[in-house]
């Protein structure tokens, strides 16, 4: 493309503005002078025009195909690098192969060669020895017949061998598939491995804590159980107190009376030791057993160092061994 082309590109627009101007300048001319004479050279200014909006709409259609065209040279380039890639493979493949049967060829040809030879040197004995007797050279031709057959073998083998390099070559290139897809599976796999792994760390923390939590809470129930024992005895020991008092006061007191008492001084104790008030009943009934059951009392005033001192052993026991 010249400078000029470069500097000035003319488009169908740019001529229908052409034409606009040259309009108004023929309409200044026609109001100053004569139209008669205007006329035949606005006829050829027209159909200069006319020409060059051919022109130009020629020149947008081939440019149009001038594009398509390097769009398809850049399409075919591409595909002539990658044919080229693919036939230096394969190349170099076929020169493995060539190289592998070349070899194979020249122990081929050598074991041939060695053959003839001894050909060679048979019939040569055979020519000399004209005297041999017929079952001799039946012999000798017998020997040459089975070489000729090794030879044909020899040759057939190396057909068949040719055809299986080819199939291994094509079961080559399946396995190359096949071991690329596999190594996609295997990273997608070990993704999956790691996010299992990372799950099961996380699993693992919140198991932890939860064993934490769970030794803490047995630690609180132990000391409940510890607190509720230590509530039983001192109650125990208050209602000893209690009853040793109703005793001397139960001989003056009304049925009514005393259990108005019963009942008071439970409240106290309930409200002393910070217990719900829903245990006030049961502690009555108990106190009521107890009072009947006097023998039991006995007894059970009996055992209770007893047992204040293996349930205390127990407790500190069963701490240790949670610890």
């Amino acid at each position: 493309m010249s400078d000029l082309e470069k500097n000035f590109t003319l488009q169908e627009k740019d001529v229908y503005d052409f034409a606009y101007d040259i309009a108004q300048d023929f309409e200044k001319i026609i109001n100053s002078l004569d139209s008669e004479q205007i006329v035949p050279l606005i006829n050829k200014v027209i159909k200069v025009l006319e020409l060059l909006e051919q022109s130009v709409k020629k020149i947008e259609y081939l440019e149009k195909e001038n594009s398509d065209l390097k769009c398809k040279y850049m399409h075919l380039a591409n595909e002539k690098t990658t044919n080229e890639a693919e036939t230096r493979n394969l190349k170099l493949a076929f020169e493995e192969l060539e190289e592998s049967y070349s070899q194979e060829c020249t122990v081929l040809k050598t074991f041939i060669d060695k053959l003839k030879a001894e050909n060679k040197v048979l019939q040569n004995t055979l020519a000399e020895k004209n005297d041999i007797s017929p079952e001799i050279g039946d012999c000798y031709k017998v020997v040459i017949d089975d070489q000729e057959k090794l030879i044909s073998k020899l040759k057939t083998s190396l057909r068949q061998r040719e055809n299986q390099l080819e199939k291994n070559y094509l079961n080559i290139e399946a396995l190359n598939a096949r071991i690329d897809h596999l190594l996609e599976l295997n990273k997608a796999l070990h993704i999956q491995y790691q996010q299992a792994k990372n799950q099961a760390a996380v699993s693992n923390f919140e198991k932890n804590e939860c064993e934490v939590k769970l030794c803490h809470k047995k630690q609180e129930v132990l000391f409940l159980e510890d607190k509720l024992h230590t509530l039983k005895m001192s109650f125990l020991e208050k209602s000893e107190v209690w009853r040793s008092k109703q005793v001397s006061e139960n001989a003056t007191l009304s049925l009514n009376d005393r259990r108005a008492n019963q009942k008071a001084v439970l409240a106290c104790f309930v409200a002393e030791n910070s217990l719900p008030f829903s245990l006030a009943p049961k502690l009555v009934e108990l106190c009521q057993t107890l009072v009947k059951d006097s023998p039991a009392l006995s007894k059970l005033k009996m055992e209770r160092t007893a047992a204040i001192y293996i349930t205390g052993h127990g407790v500190a026991k069963t701490m240790r061994a949670e610890k």
